[in-house]
């Protein structure tokens, strides 16, 4: 990370198409691009950004600079999957005036049956502004006439009245750029972090003095910070299983503003420090306006609640706001709206849901606070200075009788201090007025998980019935819990919680226990029942042939599945499954499997072990391996023949 003092007045005229961009780059006639059929040195690409180039302009006004961003592309259609790229999403912060999308111009270039050039238009009728959420929007252009061998190409300004919104530099995309650079003039009294994420080689990373005076107003002078950033042949992002977090977002440059640093005046978001960032954090709108509107959901809680206490009591408020508040699936740092009742209208994304667990907790008299930080997905924060586009993820950290619990009461289903895997990630920051430190979440040195159950048969329904038992342990810092078991992943048909979460207890275990029909299809006279209900398990999430990145599986890991089925009365099994056991040559992974048949009952035992947290490059195909073998054994069917006679 460095730290920049700088500004800039722009390279080109924005408003004139193309006209000055050989300042950055001399780009290729149109026709050269349309007659290109393969992407220089990948072959098999289905598009590519010939050019992806930026700049950014401070603009002078009587109250201060606003910024201009502008940003040209040129994307070659290779092969039929590249037509997606025809749709073009360009984020932005909507606050009043505070960001625009404006001058935007694009075409789609085509040749005819005769080698001519056919040109379309970007029109009106071609774009639609998206709201995500809140001030969050998108604004969608939709290229006409895209087919294979279309040249696509956009330019659009993004602008705004607030020099902290200075917007990032996407070096990388999920295919590959040919060239991309980013060129800016920046006032030296402007101070920005700036932060290098993922492994990208640039070609030029200049940073320097313009050398030239400048005034700014009446009183000041100054030089610009000089600014440019180059890179060729940027391979794409390519997303794979369990990818380590430092390496699992593209590539790009974030640009963080700090202060505003003049003789007499030094102000401004206050990002240098943690406290100043949770001091601005506190003070905005969403953050300020929740922080005191979640206090009304204690008009909502059960008198029983707010009169309770202790680690029973805090359950109860954890469950309770499982069952009052839905969640959208959406991950940001900041709120959209009020505590949201689960009447299925007005679902919030995770910040709403765990700031009102945060809300309610706090109304009960409990030492409790908001924890703000990045999912798996999203990569690790910066721990040496806040940035503020690397938080999407909101949770809450309880403190009692000298415990921390990590709570996230938006998943269904989630015991109390259970976290999704993509939550563990490192370091959140605990938000607090005067005290903000990172606290570290990430599991501890290993999880063990065993899935109990016994399936007995119904002869009046002639269906199948069981009870599970889950229990997790081992885990040193917050319990870890797969978000898609049980409610959306296992097989099971009408599934009651019978008891969630009982003795929790951090470092320890807690149990889960659970009732549902268990799955079987009939083929004739044959019943056909799967030997594992679990379908996370049922297929291997390595079918490539190589690996970029290392694997991380965040923690050294044991999953072991015990399952008692009753064999119906007047059947028979028909084959006892193959025995599978699978040891990795380091002896760092295992795979155990059988299937034994006594008085009337088959008994199913495994266990999946990961005696390591990260394997490298070079072990993929023994980690290939073992996962397959999993597989083999996990998709296996037990077949049912009935008797005769």
């Amino acid at each position: 990370m460095g730290r920049l003092s700088f500004f800039f007045l722009w390279v080109f005229a924005p408003e004139a198409w193309g006209q000055g961009f050989a300042v950055l780059y001399d780009p290729p006639p149109i026709r050269t691009s349309l007659e290109q059929t393969e992407y220089p040195g990948a072959p098999r690409v289905d598009a590519a950004y010939l050019f992806d180039l930026n700049t950014t302009e401070f603009e002078q006004s009587e109250t201060g600079f606003g910024i201009r961003y502008n940003r040209r592309i040129r994307i070659k259609v290779y092969r039929a999957g590249g037509t997606e790229y025809g749709t073009v999403s360009i984020p932005y912060y909507r606050n009043g005036l505070t960001m625009q999308v404006k001058n935007i111009r694009g075409a789609t270039y085509n040749l005819d049956a005769e080698g001519k050039v056919q040109y379309e238009p970007v029109t009106e009728a071609n774009l639609t502004d998206k709201k995500i959420y809140d001030r969050y929007h998108e604004m969608v252009i939709v290229f006409p006439q895209v087919k294979v061998g279309s040249v696509l190409e956009l330019s659009y300004d993004i602008v705004s009245t607030r020099p902290s919104l200075l917007p990032d530099f996407n070096v990388q995309s999920d295919i590959p750029k040919a060239y991309t650079r980013y060129y800016a003039r920046i006032p030296a009294f402007y101070n920005y972090n700036l932060v290098r994420i993922g492994n990208i080689n640039y070609s030029r990373y200049d940073m320097s003095l313009s050398g030239v005076m400048e005034q700014f107003g009446s009183s000041y002078q100054f030089q610009r910070i000089l600014v440019d950033i180059e890179a060729k042949n940027v391979p794409p992002f390519v997303k794979e299983p369990f990818m380590p977090a430092e390496v699992n977002t593209r590539g790009k440059l974030d640009f963080q503003f700090t202060n505003l640093n003049l003789p007499d005046r030094d102000e401004g978001d206050g990002f240098s420090t943690w406290e100043g960032f949770t001091k601005w954090l506190l003070k905005t709108d969403s953050w300020q306006g929740y922080y005191k509107k979640t206090r009304i959901v204690k008009s909502r809680m059960p008198a029983s609640l707010l009169q309770g206490a202790g680690l029973a009591n805090a359950i109860d408020i954890y469950e309770w706001v499982q069952g009052q508040v839905s969640w959208d699936g959406y991950r940001a740092m900041e709120p959209d709206l009020e505590a949201k009742t689960n009447d299925g209208s007005r679902p919030g994304n995770i910040a709403d849901v765990n700031l009102t667990l945060y809300g309610a907790l706090e109304a009960a008299g409990y030492e409790v606070y908001p924890l703000l930080g990045s999912t798996r997905s999203h990569g690790r924060i910066n721990p040496e200075a806040p940035v503020l586009t690397q938080y999407n993820n909101v949770l809450v950290m309880l403190v009692l009788d000298g415990s921390s619990y990590f709570l996230n009461a938006a998943v269904p289903g989630l015991p109390f201090a259970a976290l999704l895997n993509n939550d563990q990630n490192g370091a959140m920051l605990r938000v607090h007025p005067k005290e903000p430190e990172l606290v570290d979440i990430t599991a501890g040195h290993s999880a063990r998980w065993r899935y109990e159950g016994e399936v007995l048969w119904d002869q009046s329904q002639e269906a199948y019935t069981s009870e599970w038992t889950v229990s997790q342990s081992g885990i040193a810092k917050g319990l870890s819990w797969d978000e898609e078991l049980v409610t959306k992943n296992w097989d099971l048909e009408e599934v009651a919680w019978n008891n969630r979460t009982e003795g929790v207890v951090p470092e320890k275990a807690t149990l889960t226990t659970f009732s549902g029909k268990y799955p079987i299809e009939t083929a004739g006279e044959q019943l056909l029942i799967p030997v594992m209900v679990d379908q996370r398990r049922m297929s291997s999430p390595f079918s490539s042939g190589s690996r970029i990145h290392p694997m991380d599986f965040g923690y050294p890991q044991q999953h072991d599945y015990k399952v008692v089925i009753q064999i119906p009365s007047g059947y028979a099994l028909e084959e006892v499954p193959a025995t599978i056991n699978a040891v990795m040559p380091n002896g760092k992974g295992m795979c155990f499997f059988q299937a034994t048949e006594t008085e009337g009952k088959i008994t199913i035992q495994s266990s999946f072990r990961l005696k390591g947290a990260v394997y490298g490059v070079k072990e993929y195909p023994e980690v290939q391996k073992l996962f397959n073998q999993m597989a083999e054994a996990y998709t296996q069917t037990l077949v049912l023949v009935k008797e005769k006679g």
